[in-house]
This record gives C-alpha cells, structure tokens and sequence, in this order.
C-alpha cells in the first residue's frame, strides 16, 4: 500500500521538478529584483531630505540658540560695567574688606555666568549651527573655541589674585585693574566676532568669509 501511494504521489507531482528547472532563472531574477528595490526604498528612507516641517523646526531650534546668545550677551556686558565701576571706586582703608568680598563675589558671579555662555555655544549648538549652515566659517569657530579656554583662564587668575589681595594695596590692586581691562577688552573683541558669526548664520547670510 505504501509504495501504490508513493508512486501514486510520485506521478501526481512529477510535473513540478522539470517546471522549476525551467523556471528557476526566472524566480531567482524577480527575487533579486525585489531585495534591490527593498533595499533601494531603505536607503531613500533614512537619507532622504527633510520635509518642509522638518526644516522650519530646525530654523525655530537655531533661532532659539540664537535669541538665547544675544541674551547673555547683553547679560555679560551689563556685568563687565558693572565690575568696571566697581574696581574703578576709590575705597577707604576700613571699608576695604567689605568691598573686596562683594567684588569678589561679583567676580565669581561673571566667571560663573562666563562658563555657561561657553557652555551654551560649544555644546548647545551655536557652533555645530554655524559649521552645518556656514562651513567657510570653521576657522573662525576654532578660534573662538580656543579663546573661551584663554578668557577663562585668565579671568580665574585674576580672580585668585584679587582674593590674595587680603590688604590695601594700590600697586597690585592697580595691575589688576589692568588685567581686567584687558580682560574685557579681549571678551568685547571676542563678542564683536560672534555677533557676526549669529548674523551671518541665523540670517543665513552664507555669502561672505569670517
């Protein structure tokens, strides 16, 4: 019985072997003609250009980054008038140590506020911004980067020389004025330079060089 029904199934489906030996070139190419079209709709998926929606988001987030820089800008200028007047002040001997402690404190106020404005362009995109938006403008970028390490540096120096000031010392307290003057003048130097950079980025002014 079982070898009528193995020859029964033998000669129902025999048909089938020499059907797939003609045929097997063909299925093969209609396969490999759907990987590559399946293959094709990926890499157009994770490649493809950002939709008008997508783009109009990334604008609102750059000019976010932006607004937000202007703001602490404005913020830091504010502070070096008034630590400028402050160290610019005629002090007597007795209300010398009240007035180092405030103005210590508002040294350490700007140098904190200092770090985040750093902090803000390096890594809350200003600087990624303006290298996607405007690549010629990558020296200026590195520039900028090795100026915060500088500006910080110098600006911490300062403020461990004034807390070393524990007496009345016009000499030393005269060279600091100093150092602070030339502190601010490098940061408005450094500030003037990324204005420019927020404008020719934000505006999306890609025309000139920095």
């Amino acid at each position: 019985c079982l070898r009528l029904v193995f020859r029964r199934t033998e000669k129902d489906t025999g048909w089938i072997l020499p059907l797939l030996g003609r045929r097997l070139p063909f299925f093969l190419f209609c396969g490999c003609c759907m990987l590559v079209s399946e293959l094709q709709h990926f890499w157009e998926k994770e490649h493809k250009a950002p939709t008008e929606g997508q783009a109009m988001s990334l604008q609102v987030q750059v000019n976010d980054v932006g607004a937000q820089l202007k703001e602490q800008h404005e913020h830091v200028k504010a502070e070096i008038i008034q630590i400028s007047k402050a160290i610019s002040e005629e002090v007597a001997d007795a209300a010398f140590p009240s007035w180092r402690l405030e103005l210590l404190w508002q040294l350490r106020d700007f140098a904190n506020d200092l770090h985040k404005h750093f902090d803000l362009e390096e890594e809350g995109g200003f600087m990624r911004d303006v290298l996607d938006i405007a690549p010629q403008h990558q020296h200026a970028v590195k520039k900028l980067e090795a100026e915060h390490v500088t500006l910080a540096t110098s600006l911490n120096q300062t403020i461990a020389e004034f807390k070393a000031l524990s007496l009345p010392n016009h000499e030393k307290l005269g060279a600091i004025r100093s150092q602070l003057d030339k502190l601010f003048h490098s940061l408005r130097d450094h500030e003037s330079v990324e204005n420019e950079l927020i404008m020719n980025t934000y505006l999306r002014d890609e025309g000139g060089n920095t």
